[in-house]
């Protein structure tokens, strides 16, 4: 299996069991996406982000810095999102309980990356628990711990300033914090470049949230 798809809602969702993604290693890669893309022949570069990424002050209503939306990234999302319009949103099924216990089989004792772009609390709740218990393990971003607070077990919360830091650990998430800062209650990611690349999201098992007791973890912009 390379592709796993299904509608849920607004969105397509989509598992990637195939990667070249250097710095996270051999994840499986999940992407969620708005099923509005697949309606149109228009460059992604020009849709709205808002069914996946909500408030999120990186999204292309805002700031526009997310990085998933750069470069080679966005390259990859757009051929992404081209494959998905190959197949044709009417060809793309909900999940039924088939296919769930189908995609569950194929991610068991894997890694996998929630949300690759989009948000992934956009999985819910009880699908993410039955993949989490199935996964050897995962890594999951989210700028929406403020919402929904049972999170927490699974993602990061995703920060930009250690004041937001210091407010989403107060309401018990481990967080993810991109920036500058000299505290030592954060570990640097040992994937990024500051800290010369030691390792691979694969092998570092550091954003799981609350299933990991390691420190909150930080990042320079990227």
């Amino acid at each position: 299996m390379e592709n796993f798809n299904f509608k849920q809602g607004n969105v397509i969702v989509n598992f990637q069991f195939k990667t070249g993604n250097a710095k996270t290693g051999a994840l499986i890669q999940n992407y969620i996406i708005p099923a509005s893309w697949l309606e149109t022949d228009a460059q992604i570069s020009t849709l709205s982000d808002v069914d996946v990424c909500f408030d999120c002050n990186h999204g292309k209503s805002k700031k526009k810095t997310c990085y998933v939306r750069k470069a080679n990234s966005e390259r990859g999302l757009a051929s992404k999102v081209r494959s998905l319009r190959r197949l044709g949103l009417e060809n793309i099924p909900e999940l039924s309980p088939e296919s769930e216990a189908d995609l569950l089989d194929a991610i068991s004792g894997k890694g996998i990356r929630f949300g690759s772009y989009g948000e992934p609390i956009l999985l819910g709740e009880a699908l993410i628990n039955k993949i989490s218990k199935r996964a050897k393990f995962w890594t999951g971003y989210t700028h929406q711990w403020h919402k929904n607070n049972w999170a927490k077990d699974y993602f990061m919360a995703s920060v930009e300033s250690e004041t937001i830091s210091k407010a989403a650990q107060k309401s018990g998430f481990r967080t993810f914090f991109v920036g500058q800062t000299d505290s030592k209650e954060y570990v640097t990611c040992p994937a990024s470049k500051e800290a010369g690349q030691k390792t691979t999201c694969d092998n570092c098992k550091l954003c799981m949230g609350t299933n990991s007791k390691a420190k909150s973890v930080t990042i320079l912009p990227h």
